[in-house]
């Protein structure tokens, strides 16, 4: 179980979420490459004292320097705001050729427009932007799993671009909540194709069950599999027909 445990990053309460501009994606390549985020707009003096009485750059000054922690996400868009980069705030701020900066782990890419309600935000003035609003589904577009306010979270993406049959949802369902036999798993889904299913539980021995359909279902799919109640159950309700990308969890569940 310890080994299931470790493989679900950890993401705190506390958490806060930015989107952080990019001058329409002019310093978004450099931030992603160089592994930093910063305020391409503010210029800063030797002594490091900020040039500018423009209230938008003072605004994103104070929420860059003092409310934006380590651990928060930041978000930063490309050109035209087709796709946002995703990742974690590393270090306290820097300066380096009078320009500030912080260090951040980029942790995935994703199209904008899979991002429910983001573009509220893209147009708006500031530099800097709270997205706290968006926090649950920015989670579920980051990892394939995670752990959160004590709840396991398990995210399948359906890639399929057609419509999606009622009798294989309902049969992928089935899948999951009879190998649980127990009420203690909610599932989350964005009603679109493509879109995510997201299972959700704060019961250890449920995760293990989740995982092992999953691990079926990858078998069934690879042909390695071809008997058995899951698989019966999976051919029934053509589950086969779900083009879903299913997450590298849980090698060993015993």
């Amino acid at each position: 179980m310890d080994k299931i445990i470790t493989q679900f990053p950890k993401i705190g309460d506390k958490t806060k979420y930015y989107l952080i501009k990019t001058y329409n994606g002019k310093y978004y390549h450099h931030y992603l490459s160089k592994g930093v985020v910063g305020l391409y707009s503010l210029q800063f003096n030797k002594q490091k004292e900020i040039i500018t009485s423009n209230k938008n750059y003072l605004k994103a000054f104070k929420i860059f320097t003092s409310l934006i922690q380590v651990g928060d996400v930041v978000l930063i868009p490309t050109y035209h705001n087709l796709s946002l980069s995703i990742g974690i705030i590393e270090s306290n701020i820097y300066f380096d050729n009078q320009l500030i900066y912080r260090k951040v782990k980029w942790l995935r890419t994703i199209e904008a427009k899979n991002l429910a309600y983001i573009h509220r935000y893209l147009h708006l003035v500031p530099l800097v932007i709270s997205v706290d609003p968006l926090k649950d589904d920015i989670d579920r577009h980051t990892y394939q799993h995670f752990l959160k306010n004590n709840f396991y979270h398990i995210v399948l993406k359906v890639t399929q671009k057609e419509s999606i049959l009622c009798k294989s949802l309902y049969g992928l369902y089935d899948l999951f909540l009879s190998a649980c036999n127990e009420p203690r798993l909610s599932i989350k889904m964005t009603v679109q194709s493509p879109g995510l299913i997201e299972l959700i539980t704060d019961n250890l021995d449920v995760v293990i069950a989740v995982i092992k359909v999953i691990q079926i279902i990858k078998y069934l799919r690879e042909k390695k599999l071809k008997s058995g109640i899951i698989a019966e159950k999976y051919y029934q309700y053509e589950v086969d027909k779900l083009e879903l990308e299913v997450p590298k969890i849980g090698n060993d569940c015993s």
